[in-house]
């Protein structure tokens, strides 16, 4: 009984010892999260902002991060990204340059962590659609009188349907 509990312990140690620096050397893994972007533009630079987090919880800076862009499975065009230099820890930021409309896969170099696949990304030759900032403004009057005159309307409308109309009595 003494030589097989002997036995099983050593087997589960040396398994332990193999398996258990293998294990600590790979350094975990980490997850990017990207920042919400504005729609590329070919052949305009989009910065693209994102975090990295170790285990997905941890902020984390590395050396070697970037997105690398890929089209129709040939290899692409790399861009580095930078720390944002704001003080948040683990987020970058790469400008990204789509060279052409298309369909792109991309991946952000996680440095020692290795890459992550973001998927595809479409983009086209159309212009992106107009800035809430450049609609058509209509004249003041419009903007604000018709409303005011609507609400007018409305308690007078509402005024009178409350009145009874009073007749005379019969005597």
């Amino acid at each position: 009984m003494k030589r097989s509990v002997w036995l099983t312990t050593s087997a589960v140690a040396l398994l332990l010892f193999i398996i258990g620096p293998t294990r600590v050397a790979a350094g975990g893994w980490a997850i990017t999260s990207l920042d919400p972007f504005d729609q590329p533009v070919v052949g305009q630079a989009t910065a693209i902002g994102f975090t990295i987090l170790q285990h997905g919880v941890t902020p984390v800076e590395i050396a070697d991060v970037g997105i690398r862009l890929s089209e129709h499975g040939r290899p692409g065009q790399y861009f580095p990204a930078v720390p944002d230099g704001q003080g948040r820890v683990g987020h970058y930021t790469a400008d990204v340059v789509f060279p052409t409309a298309g369909t792109f896969s991309w991946i952000v170099e996680q440095g020692m962590f290795g890459p992550q696949e973001l998927g595809e990304i479409t983009i086209t030759n159309a212009a992106p659609p107009q800035a809430a900032g450049d609609a058509v403004q209509h004249p003041a009057v419009l903007r604000y009188g018709l409303p005011i005159i609507a609400a007018l309307c409305l308690v007078v409308i509402v005024g009178h349907s409350g009145r009874e109309r009073r007749r005379p009595a019969l005597r």
